[in-house]
């Protein structure tokens, strides 16, 4: 069945057209117990999340007949209501629906049942069914649609079943959700209509919860990312703070630093800064990492994983200025190296190489693959006169076919200085690379084995030891600690476009052995390591020549240098030539990091 408005005197009508996707008119007339007592229409009280949410549902079943929804929230947004309306809904306009809600524990299982029930019991349309069966866990009718509970400490909850909807609720805190979930997916039919919603809360980093998220952030799975800030919600202002103290936080005074990045980040208001400071000392035991988890502004916070991250959050943020790029692939045309725009291809530009060559000094960092099946081979693109990140290459391919893509990204940008990893497969990238004559190879003298002595060795490529990771990954990290500057209109500074390399340095992080992980205890750090060896060559290698006037004049210039960076590298001048970005912000997001978008958009990625 179709989902349709019915009259007052219709039942349900079986008919064999697309769906049509209009949730929001019987969601509204559905019956809550709000938080004061009272019994209301859901549509006199919803708020601007759970409005949202439908409004996604309600898009994904018009374009593809089925919902993929991975929510990450701060506490008590009312995401659980929706989605049970949402449920009991499909339940009363389909035949043999069959809802599955699976909780962290059985007060929150037995909570959200008796939301369900509610919404029954004073369904606008009950006299259209009949109940078959009202119990603790279960409630059916003869429609022969149900909706059942369960807790997740049963590992084989629901492989019996067929499933046509599944909630999964505060699923970041199940005691083995991979063994679980795996069940589960086998429930639900690969056709017809079907949904599944991923909802939690943040419990740390490299778990299921958050590893769902990062790839749907990512765009590399079929669920669509939402995330809902706590600053968002009507409720989380100094008016609901207990009448009884709220005198004691009458007076906000002065702001400390993440104070005033949060008002000048998202605009906060004094009332929702008051709210948060007696949250912070009465929900979270004055710990405001614990804060960040129960109520994150971003997605990045309600992640962060304290005291392992390798580049803090704030300063990482700090350095992120999105765009969407353009994908495509890199082909040779005569004597030519032509961009080729195609929305699965394995090359992403954010900025053009630069027409002035003495401009546009670029160096490409890379880590190869060992397989075409494994993870990712990589490289990054940065021009050396700011530091700019202008494109990422991503895939999966074998090492010597690998050195052949990154000679047409180096010749596409300028005659690129290379740089690959050359440990393990690495050696068959570099020896492709060497033996086709390109002409701009870094060269590697061992500086592991110095100091004051080099040892003779002088091998093409970037050799990755344990001595040389740490190397790296502290160039890195100091560029991350370091300020952007700005100068007429030019950025100087690390800058990164590319929302998967944001992603990949959040989760890096310290093992207690002191190397370097991903969150998830995987070798997949492809995007960082290849960053990490771009900027650490660049501080190695010999600065770029001072840029100079025009093409004509080439007088060198003084002024002010970007911090960290030995006069010569790059002086700044207000008329410098640009390299011409492509793909601004996404829709909607022109004037701040993505986190800090009122509501989260499709097309994250």
């Amino acid at each position: 069945m179709a989902i349709v408005e019915m009259e007052e005197e219709e039942g349900p009508v079986p008919i064999t057209a697309p769906i049509n996707a209009r949730l929001m008119p019987l969601i509204s007339e559905l019956k809550i117990l709000t938080k004061d007592k009272r019994i209301a229409r859901l549509g006199d009280v919803m708020n601007y999340a759970q409005r949202d949410f439908v409004r996604r549902c309600e898009n994904q079943l018009a374009s593809r007949g089925q919902v993929r929804i991975a929510v990450l929230k701060a506490r008590q947004i009312g995401i659980s209501t929706i989605i049970e309306a949402i449920n009991f809904v499909l339940a009363m306009l389909y035949d043999d629906f069959k809802a599955k809600i699976v909780s962290h524990e059985k007060d929150s299982a037995t909570g959200i049942l008796e939301m369900t029930k509610r919404y029954w019991e004073t369904y606008a349309y009950a006299k259209h069914y009949t109940e078959k069966y009202n119990g603790l866990t279960h409630l059916s009718w003869t429609n022969k649609s149900d909706i059942n509970v369960s807790t997740a400490a049963n590992a084989k909850t629901g492989r019996s079943l067929t499933i046509h909807s599944l909630h999964a609720s505060e699923v970041a805190f199940w005691p083995d959700p991979e063994t679980l979930m795996t069940g589960l997916d086998q429930s639900i039919p690969t056709f017809g209509l079907n949904v599944i919603f991923l909802e939690s809360t943040a419990n740390g980093v490299g778990n299921y919860f958050h590893k769902k998220c990062t790839d749907a952030m990512k765009g590399e799975s079929e669920f669509e990312f939402v995330f809902y800030p706590w600053h968002e919600h009507p409720e989380y202002t100094a008016a609901y703070i207990p009448a009884e103290i709220r005198h004691q936080y009458a007076n906000l005074g002065p702001l400390d630093e993440e104070e005033l990045r949060l008002r000048e980040q998202f605009g906060l208001s004094d009332e929702r800064l008051i709210w948060r400071r007696w949250c912070i000392r009465n929900k979270c035991q004055n710990d405001v990492n614990k804060f960040h988890q129960e109520y994150p502004s971003t997605p990045h916070e309600a992640f962060i994983s304290t005291g392992l991250n390798v580049f803090p959050l704030e300063d990482l943020i700090s350095h992120y200025v999105p765009r969407t790029g353009k994908r495509g692939t890199l082909i040779r045309k005569g004597n030519r190296v032509v961009f080729q725009e195609d929305r699965l291809g394995w090359f992403k530009i954010f900025a053009e190489p630069s027409v002035d060559r003495d401009w546009g000094v670029y160096l490409c960092g890379a880590d190869p693959t060992h397989t075409t099946a494994g993870d990712y081979a990589c490289v990054q693109v940065i021009n050396r006169r700011t530091l700019e990140q202008v494109a990422v290459y991503r895939r999966k391919i074998d090492p010597i076919n690998f050195g052949k893509d990154m000679q047409l990204v180096g010749a596409y940008y300028n005659d690129a200085l290379l740089a690959p990893e050359k440990t393990g497969p690495g050696y068959a990238t570099v020896g492709c690379i060497v033996a086709d004559n390109y002409p701009n190879v870094f060269r590697m003298t061992n500086v592991a084995k110095m100091p004051g002595k080099p040892t003779g060795e002088d091998l093409a490529g970037w050799q990755t030891s344990e001595v040389t990771k740490h190397l790296a990954i502290s160039h890195l990290k100091k560029l991350v600690l370091d300020p952007v500057i700005e100068i007429g209109g030019q950025r100087y500074g690390l800058v990164i476009h590319d929302e998967t390399t944001l992603l990949e340095m959040r989760d890096f992080v310290t093992t207690k052995e002191g190397g370097y992980e991903n969150s998830d205890g995987s070798d997949y750090d492809d995007g960082v390591m290849a960053f990490a060896i771009a900027v650490t060559v660049h501080a190695i290698e010999p600065p770029p020549l001072p840029y100079t006037e025009t093409l004509e004049t080439r007088v060198p210039r003084s002024g002010p240098v970007r911090p960290g960076i030995t006069a010569g590298h790059a002086l700044v001048r207000d008329n410098a030539p640009r390299d011409t970005p492509v793909g601004g912000a996404p829709e909607g997001r022109e004037q701040a990091p993505w986190e800090a978008w009122d509501v989260p958009r499709e097309g994250v990625v």
